[in-house]
């Protein structure tokens, strides 16, 4: 504790108590800031991955997502590595879940799809989030949800305990018999934490690991009661399929029909109209990422609603109407007659898993957009 007080206070910051796997300090200014430090010079397993740990914060580092947990800076010095990131005073879900005291639908659905929002922003990266649960999901004191602990740097930090530490519960099968952890795994997680927002427990518990690993590896899969939404109990059973490729991506998550109709009864609970939306700066911004002037941990609704339509490819433009269709996977459900504006300034284009913005033309400007099937794709390849 001496040594990293001495190298923190060397940049400029000052400890104040320790916490899970790490510190909180105040830097010059007393802004407040978790500070996580792992030893580079042991175990020999750590030097090797400390390349991945690097690649990971540098990236972590770059996000500037309302819903990520935002890292603000990373250093080292012989034998340790520090990353710096937000400290969120509001608690998190485990803490609220605790509490015992069942959530709305509606706050239940608002926490949800602003974790998948953030886990589809971070697979888009390349990233994976490997712990994912209620702990690792963070409110400031505004209330506004951010997801931070990533598993790599998390399982590092010199404070963790023991290597389970409670994530055993959300690990998917394949992650418990030596497969490939990637973004359906994180998936699995999602679903383990939206049962528990659901039902106030985990999703999969016993009185040891090894009572617990064949739960999770031969099911029967926990389901909710007849009192949640015909949609939602689809969705958690959707999730928690034993085989990673038939579960949904986060970004076929939000294209669910009543997922999107969640959105706009929000939309218009908050009194966002359509054509306020566009005369912000945010428009044209990429998924999550609010306007210039907005702070980005301070996001709403309007900002999120902005960013959510723009990812599906679709901005207003007056007297342009086009009717979207669902992919393959989401035909047959009640789009409820909601029609879509189109857009005149740029069309979103995915090209290998990634979004890129392209100048729309005056051909297509006059003449609307191209064809739905250019536009939308197939999400269930395109968002993987």
């Amino acid at each position: 504790m001496g040594n990293t007080q001495s190298v923190l206070e060397k940049k400029g910051y000052t400890i104040l108590r320790k916490v899970e796997n790490g510190v909180i300090a105040t830097d010059k200014d007393g802004d407040q800031f978790v500070i996580k430090e792992i030893k580079l010079n042991e175990p020999s397993d750590l030097k090797a991955s400390a390349g991945g740990i690097f690649s990971e914060v540098e990236t972590l580092l770059q996000i500037n997502h309302p819903h990520v947990l935002s890292h603000k800076n990373s250093f080292q010095d012989d034998t340790n590595y520090y990353v710096v990131t937000d400290h969120c005073d509001g608690g998190n879900l485990a803490q609220k879940i605790k509490e015992g005291i069942p959530f709305s639908e509606e706050q239940m659905m608002d926490w949800f799809v602003k974790i998948c929002m953030a886990l589809k922003h971070v697979h888009e990266l390349g990233l994976l989030h490997r712990d994912l649960r209620p702990q690792n999901i963070f409110l400031t004191k505004f209330g506004t949800l951010c997801l931070g602990d990533f598993g790599r740097v998390n399982e590092n930090a010199s404070q963790c305990g023991s290597s389970d530490n409670g994530m055993m519960g959300y690990l998917g099968p394949e992650s418990l018999t030596g497969g490939i952890y990637d973004t359906k795994s994180d998936i699995w997680s999602l679903g383990c934490v939206l049962y528990e927002l659901c039902m106030l427990q985990s999703a999969f518990t016993a009185a040891s690991t090894i009572k617990l690993i064949p739960k999770i590896l031969g099911g029967p899969y926990p389901s909710l009661p007849e009192s949640f939404s015909p949609e939602l109990h689809k969705l958690l059973c959707d999730i928690f399929q034993r085989d990673p490729t038939g579960r949904p991506s986060a970004g076929e998550i939000l294209a669910e029909p009543f997922i999107i109709s969640f959105l706009i009864k929000k939309n218009e609970k908050t009194g966002g109209a359509p054509d306020k939306f566009e005369q912000s700066e945010n428009a044209g911004r990429r998924l999550g990422e609010c306007a210039p002037g907005h702070h980005h941990r301070q996001s709403d609704w309007r900002c999120y609603w902005g960013s959510w339509r723009n990812h599906f490819h679709s901005r207003p433009h007056p007297g342009s109407l086009h009717s979207w269709r669902l992919p393959d996977r989401h035909r047959g459900g009640n789009w409820g007659g909601c029609r879509w504006w189109s857009h005149s300034r740029s069309i979103q284009h995915h090209q290998h898993g990634q979004s890129v913005y392209r100048p729309q033309s005056h051909h297509e400007h006059h003449q609307g957009v191209p064809g739905e099937d250019e536009l939308f794709g197939d999400i269930s390849t395109k968002h993987r």
